[in-house]
């Protein structure tokens, strides 16, 4: 299994597709809200009571973590996202404007002949093939040892920081191909210890991610 990463900043619409794009191995049917596009997972959604919690088509809770609020209450949890930054470019001498991070995209793919077999095999294999790309997901390593927030007078203090992930599940890419990935939204508002919302220093985690470009051992269902 592979992974790529994308920086996603506020209004870059990447809500608006992950909140309607048809996923598969959703078995979570709500009478009011439909059919589930995808679960939320990590300590901070846990600590919020949104662990494992299925995310329906327009969640207003996602559309809130992008723009740094509490997806239950709708309160600030991350100041600045608001804040359009303009910077000049040394090299090219022109001004940049730069607007925040709200989430880190996290793209986690099934090597080719996986994603063909699941194309092509019966419904009770790609329940168990599913089962076990989750089960696959880094994501309890990348939370106990690369999600850090910063503190203290100009952020010179590291801690351990609560992070929310929101997972997507696809079969195919753009061009309607067979492939099986997990777009996997780590959201730059975090939970600190003390379970007020803070940043999360990308860094780490984008670190982790380079170093895991290479292909990986893909697990038995």
């Amino acid at each position: 299994m592979t992974c790529s990463e994308t920086v996603v900043h506020v209004d870059s619409g990447y809500e608006h597709y992950f909140l309607r794009y048809h996923t598969v191995g959703s078995v979570t049917h709500d009478a009011e809200y439909g059919k589930a596009l995808g679960f939320f997972a990590g300590s901070g959604a846990e600590a919020l009571g949104l662990n494992h919690q299925p995310i329906y088509e327009n969640d207003i809770r996602v559309k809130r973590l992008y723009r740094g609020e509490s997806p239950i209450t709708g309160e600030v949890l991350r100041r600045g996202m608001t804040t359009t930054r303009t910077y000049t470019d040394k090299e090219k001498g022109n001004s940049q404007k730069y607007k925040p991070v709200s989430a880190l995209e996290l793209c986690f793919s099934a090597p080719g002949d996986t994603s063909t077999f699941f194309a092509t095999t019966r419904p009770e294999n790609r329940s168990r093939m599913l089962q076990a790309l989750w089960r696959s997901l880094p994501l309890e390593e990348i939370q106990s040892k690369f999600c850090f927030t910063r503190t203290g007078p100009g952020g010179t203090h590291r801690e351990a920081a609560q992070p929310i992930f929101a997972c997507f599940t696809h079969s195919t890419n753009r061009n309607s191909d067979p492939q099986l990935h997990v777009h996997v939204q780590l959201f730059s508002t975090v939970l600190r210890v003390n379970g007020r919302g803070g940043a999360l220093d990308t860094s780490y985690v984008y670190l982790w991610c380079m170093s895991k470009g290479e292909e990986t051992a893909y697990p038995a269902g």
